[in-house]
């Protein structure tokens, strides 16, 4: 039924959200949203209004033409910012709506001004929304001027420009592992291009297309090469889902038109902060190859999101999709037995042992299958002060972990390396997908004792203790069984069990899976050492860790004793940076000749300080920016962002704000310190990039 919302703001603009559901036979088949509006630009507002509440950021593209948009949704996610469109000139009223529903403050224009004028600019500013234009001469090297937005990449995905098609099918995928797209013409690499990549040590590029989109000649300048091909723009569009498909998650499938751009581009921006893929349908009926990935899919998928009105993709196409063909009888989301779980886990749920230095065993746990070569998720305490470790496989296999490839005590997570291939990875889905009361199951090996399950309900899916958000669950969890599976009734994991509370009855908690995806692919690749793992995740200027990771440090100043908890959480520099910097404060200047300014977005938490005393944090003298050859940077005390992280502690209250930097624009890799000894030992180290 359609649900439509009237906004009136100088014209009347209609959302339109259509909910239905597929014709199957599944016991819980999926729900189909529409996400549509009276043109392109109320469609992306729909989609932006579906997929965030609010958002300091959001991308501005031109509404008419493709070319210089096509690499933008990698911005998106890595600002978390929704893509809206605009006319030439001056905004629509819904593109103005959605930035005054979302309380956007920083806009990044994607394209120069023979597209999006700077009357648009003036627009924005008398919104109070400060516009910041990424441009170049033409649309590849607007491409590349995206792609710098992204700090050394080591893969790159290469499209190309003179059609939309490959680039948004890829485009998710790009968002959600932060892979810059690189457009380029058929046969000659611009110089935009060549310059980008004389800087870079690229480990991975794919390259979307055969030779008639992208020549050889063109193929051959790009490092470590493999095409991603398919006969026609459908078929691409199949065969680049399938190249990732592990990398999405299960619970949702994004559906757009592959016959023009506009919704496919704002709704990519949508698949990659859901890790979805986007399946562009072309013509009046799909292709078999787009049925039956549709359908594969469809078997674990909570949601289908529809980007665009009937008249773009009618409501039978959908229902085309989901008909059976001679190839691929109709995959049904249906609820499995408790036996069916176990079977179709197995492989994936492992047993670990842990040993000291003098390899007495310290305990045992569960462990879980997270990619096919060799990441296992488990418990960070279950590793905590051990020197080594063994995982015994459902066939027999036993293997050493080789090395710790993320972790972050602070949500009890660990993700193990082991030197083994051809796994079958656990198909996981976020906690989000989950209900109170849904049925679910926990699968494990404790004391070695494999396919140990046991049935529950959830009790609640976001229980807050000591500050972080377990799932509450009534399946009890044995001795050993920390770091299994839990598992919704679809097969799906949606977290990692962690403990069971033995003073009362039902509390027992899970990891949100989605808490893993966090350090999945920090590639620490830390040596299993106890001396480097401490309340906190080792760093020092060799080794800082990534964003978003916590770190606790005890301090020891003039004033007190402290320990405070501290998160890097977003890192802006360059042009961005500067327009940031000179917009907020007509006092504050651009940055010395040979730098440019650099934002850290920090958090800090002081966790314990005796005797009801208090402390002064202010981030320009208590942060230091280190440069990639160890030294360190002169510290920016005229300039004020906003906010800033300058603020007075007590125990346990905590703040949130910029710190500003000066760095040199060649130093690629920078890091942040702080607490550290005048003779450079001790304290916390993060990446600046």
């Amino acid at each position: 039924m359609p649900i439509i919302q009237k906004i009136i703001s100088g014209l009347l603009t209609l959302i339109i959200v259509f909910s239905f559901s597929l014709p199957a036979l599944a016991d819980t088949p999926p729900e189909i949203t529409r996400l549509a509006g009276a043109d392109r630009y109320a469609t992306a507002q729909a989609i932006a209004k579906a997929g965030w509440r609010l958002s300091e950021y959001a991308i501005l593209a031109y509404g008419e033409n493709f070319s210089d948009a096509l690499s933008a949704v990698v911005l998106s996610k890595k600002y978390d910012a929704p893509i809206l469109l605009t006319n030439s000139e001056s905004l629509p009223d819904a593109t103005k709506q959605s930035l005054i529903d979302l309380q956007v403050k920083n806009v990044l224009i994607i394209g120069g001004t023979g597209v999006i004028s700077t009357s648009i600019e003036t627009e924005l500013h008398s919104m109070g929304i400060t516009p910041t234009r990424i441009a170049g001469q033409d649309r590849y090297e607007t491409s590349v001027k995206i792609a710098e937005q992204i700090s050394s990449p080591s893969e790159l995905i290469v499209a190309t420009g003179e059609d939309y098609s490959d680039a948004l099918s890829i485009a998710p995928v790009a968002g959600a592992k932060q892979i810059p797209i690189i457009l380029v013409p058929k046969n000659y690499l611009p110089d935009s291009v060549k310059n980008y990549l004389s800087a870079l040590k690229v480990n991975k590029t794919y390259v979307i297309g055969d030779s008639s989109l992208i020549s050889d000649n063109v193929y051959n300048q790009f490092s470590n090469q493999e095409r991603i091909v398919g006969a026609d723009k459908s078929e691409r569009n199949i065969a680049i889902n399938k190249e990732f498909d592990s990398s999405f998650n299960s619970g949702s499938i994004c559906v757009a038109t592959g016959e023009d751009f506009v919704d496919a581009l704002t709704g990519a921006a949508y698949a990659a902060k859901l890790s979805a893929p986007i399946m562009l349908l072309v013509g009046n009926s799909p292709s078999n190859a787009t049925q039956n990935y549709f359908q594969e899919r469809l078997a674990q998928a909570n949601n289908v999101y529809v980007f665009g009105g009937t008249g773009v993709i009618a409501d039978t196409l959908i229902q085309q999709l989901n008909s059976s063909t001679p190839n691929n009888p109709s995959c049904l989301k249906k609820n499995l037995s408790g036996s069916e779980i176990a079977r179709l886990l197995k492989p994936s749920i492992v047993y670990i042992e842990v040993y000291d230095s003098a390899e007495n065993v310290l305990g045992a746990a569960s462990g879980v299958i997270a990619t096919d070569d060799g990441k296992i998720f488990t418990n960070y305490h279950v590793i905590e002060g051990a020197s080594s470790a063994k995982v015994t496989f459902s066939d027999g296999r036993v293997s050493d972990v080789l090395n710790i490839a993320g972790y972050d005590p602070k949500y009890d997570a660990v993700v193990l390396k082991v030197d083994a291939g051809n796994l079958q990875p656990a198909k996981f889905n976020s906690s989000g997908s989950a209900q109170i009361g849904d049925e679910i199951y926990t699968l494990g090996n404790p004391l070695g004792l494999e396919d140990t399950i046991s049935n529950g309900l959830i009790s609640t899916i976001n229980r807050v203790v000591n500050g972080d958000t377990f799932i509450q669950i009534s399946a009890p969890i044995s001795p050993g069984s920390s770091g299994g599976a839990l598992i919704n009734e679809q097969g799906e994991v949606i977290g990692i069990t962690t403990a069971g509370l033995t003073d009362g009855q039902n509390l027992n908690f899970a990891i949100p899976s989605e808490d893993f995806n966090v350090i999945k692919d920090q590639n620490l690749n830390l040596p299993f050492d106890p001396n480097q793992l401490s309340l906190s995740p080792a760093s020092s200027l060799a080794n800082p860790v990534s964003l978003n990771i916590s770190q606790s440090v005890i301090v020891n100043n003039p004033v007190a004793k402290f320990t405070a908890e501290v998160t890097v959480k977003q890192i802006i520099r360059g042009a961005l940076a500067g327009t940031m910097v000179t917009s907020v404060n007509k006092y504050n200047d651009p940055p010395k000749s040979g730098y440019e300014y650099l934002l850290a977005k920090i958090n800090f938490k002081l966790l314990d300080i005796p005797g009801g005393k208090s402390l002064d944090v202010a981030g320009e003298w208590d942060f230091n920016l280190v440069s990639q050859d160890g030294k360190v940077y002169h510290q920016v005390i005229e300039v004020e962002p906003d906010p800033q992280l300058d603020s007075t502690l007590y125990k346990g209250a905590s703040n949130e704000g910029w710190v500003v930097f000066m760095v040199s624009p060649n130093d690629t890799k920078p890091k942040i310190s702080y607490g550290v000894n005048n003779d450079g030992t001790g304290g916390i180290w993060f990446k600046a990039y």
